[in-house]
């Protein structure tokens, strides 16, 4: 319904166009009420959008505390959680929580803590704590003192009962003769602990919402500088941090960055070692870590930032190594434990070269090669493909000629010339037991030949090798040559638990499988009742809610110069 704007009479019909009282002209229809409800919803979703986009911001950030530490700062820790982070971290607190032994624990500290220092957490520091934590030492490698600084930085949610806590802390130093002065800079009020012998002194301030704490007054001045610069130098702006730090998951609980030149250089000043022979911390320029809580569980993942320099971590290295599908289906479903490396080999070489550049290892393959008859790179390497893994296993009769364990393990090596392998190992292995207290007979499982070392005296199976699929297995004893050598009804590749913690990961250079509760079980039942009562006591409670353990690396690439991987610790209820 309408009405004339010049006689305000209601007409009631929708298609009329003039006013039947006055004939003056009629406004044209419109649905106030749905043109109100559209202009609301746009800004509604306006509003939601402008909401996403700042919770994105906010959440991809860098940490505050890299804007005030300085740019070639060589560890930097942050824990500064999201929501989500914070929600799974409740989960698994509410977890171990629930166990008595460990509240019991975890309550003991406090109350130690509290005795010692007269500080209470829930009520000297939770109070005020906010969402950021950091520690750093911007340099590892300090020639002029005789350790590195350190400075902590904490978000503050309340600075007032900050003060109270910070005031508790210095009057209890003070009762212990420590003096404090309070000093200017830039307009910043900084409190100085004056050094004595003996003791770490204690430098404190504010930097907007940030408690800053150090050993050392020059890194909070350094701090205050960042800050009024807006980070400048500052680490946020090293486009290593960065590179590494974009590399890691997005929602963590805490990161880590580690600068591994300085590392180097401060080992090879601290050791026998120098910088060249720190080989594999001159493949990369850094590390990055990151600890998240997820649904699963607690997850650590790494990144390292491969040096383009170094030429030899290239293309060729990956092209070598070879792959661990092979591994996981010769390894039963019910091994306790795996450990595979696409390219153990290149790695056991390298640390064979490292040895022998050391100051004292100069004669380590003559000395092998005198004590064995072994020429490590012509009786070993030269016939390795490059995967090696182990694998641990339910095993009650032998482990290595000893009686009383419920454990077998067997080593699984890559073959790329059977012959020569067969022919080295023959040789490597008559040296061994020639003129001692061993003897080799031979049997045949599955259709394939197995050699066994024998105690002459109890005539128990020390260990025992042969050859299956292009590798060389060596067992521990009989019963664990026969899985090996076997066929597996499941291949530890297809079970359910090493699926679930491995997920789409077989193809890694590097993976680990450890079935916690498994292995749990078997080792409790090996112990004695009073060892079994103090296992329970003592550490049970806290490995219970873990189901297993799991981590992977992926295949070595640097085309991207980057190499990642990642740990995952499965807890449940």
């Amino acid at each position: 319904m309408r009405t004339c704007s010049k006689c305000n009479v209601h007409v009631p019909e929708a298609e009329a166009k003039f006013c039947p009282v006055c004939g003056g002209p009629l406004a044209a229809s419109r649905n106030k009420s749905k043109i109100t409800l559209i202009i609301a919803s746009v800004a509604c979703l306006v509003l939601i959008i402008a909401f996403v986009s700042w919770a994105i911001i906010v959440h991809s950030r860098s940490a505050y505390a890299a804007v005030i530490a300085p740019e070639g700062t060589d560890m930097f820790c942050v824990i500064n959680p999201d929501l989500g982070q914070v929600k799974n971290f409740n989960r698994i607190k509410d977890i171990y929580m629930s166990i008595p032994e460990v509240k019991k624990i975890l309550d003991d500290y406090q109350n130690q803590l509290k005795k010692d220092s007269d500080i209470d957490y829930e009520n000297d520091i939770k109070p005020w704590l906010g969402r950021e934590v950091a520690f750093m030492m911007p340099d590892v490698d300090t020639i002029n003192h005789s350790k590195p600084g350190v400075l902590v930085t904490v978000a503050t949610k309340n600075k007032k009962k900050t003060d109270l806590f910070l005031e508790k802390v210095r009057s209890k130093l003070e009762r212990e003769g420590a003096d404090f002065q309070e000093r200017d800079y830039q307009g910043i009020k900084i409190t100085v602990q004056e050094e004595r012998s003996g003791y770490t002194p204690l430098v404190y301030a504010y930097v907007r919402n940030f408690l800053l704490l150090s050993d050392s007054e020059d890194l909070i001045c350094q701090a205050i500088d960042k800050s009024k610069d807006k980070g400048q130098g500052s680490l946020s702006k090293n486009q290593d941090y960065k590179n590494v730090m974009a590399q890691l998951p997005k929602s963590r609980l805490g990161s880590m960055y580690i600068d591994f030149r300085d590392l180097a250089g401060a080992i090879s000043r601290e050791s026998d070692l120098n910088f060249d022979q720190l080989h594999q911390l001159q493949l990369y320029k850094g590390m990055g870590l990151s600890l998240s809580c997820e649904d699963e569980g607690v997850r650590l993942d790494y990144v390292l930032a491969c040096n383009p320099e170094k030429t030899e971590i290239g293309d060729t290295e990956s092209s070598r190594s070879g792959s661990l599908a092979g591994t996981l289906n010769i390894t039963p479903g019910d091994a306790i434990a795996y450990f595979g490396c696409a390219d153990l080999k290149t790695a056991l070489e390298n640390l064979n070269r490292d040895i022998e550049n050391l100051r004292y290892g100069e004669d380590y393959g003559e000395n092998i090669e005198q004590e064995l008859g072994i020429d490590l790179e012509h009786d070993v390497f030269s016939w390795m493909r490059g995967e090696i893994a182990f694998a641990v296993l339910p095993d009650n009769t032998t482990f290595f000629g000893s009686s009383g364990s419920n454990l077998g393990m067997y080593a699984m090596i890559g073959v790329s010339d059977s012959q020569r392998a067969s022919s080295k190992t023959e040789m490597i292995m008559h040296r061994m037991i020639e003129n001692s207290e061993f003897e080799k007979d031979d049997e045949t499982i599955n259709g394939q030949e197995v050699h066994l070392v024998r105690d002459l005296y109890t005539g128990n199976v020390a260990f025992g090798y042969g050859f299956r699929n292009d590798y060389l297995i060596i067992g521990s004893s009989l019963e664990t040559l026969r899985k090996a050598m076997g066929s597996n009804s499941v291949a530890l590749a297809n079970s359910a638990a090493f699926r679930e913690a491995i997920g789409n990961k077989t193809h890694s250079d590097t993976c680990l499988f450890v079935d916690i509760r498994k292995g749990l079980d078997l080792f409790r039942s090996s112990m004695g009742e009073s060892e079994r009562q103090e296992f329970n006591e003592e550490v049970y409670p806290f490995i219970k809610p873990i189901k297993s353990v799991s981590f992977t690396t992926e295949k070595t690439k640097t085309k991207d110069q980057f190499v990642r991987g990642g740990l995952l610790v499965s807890i449940t209820q």
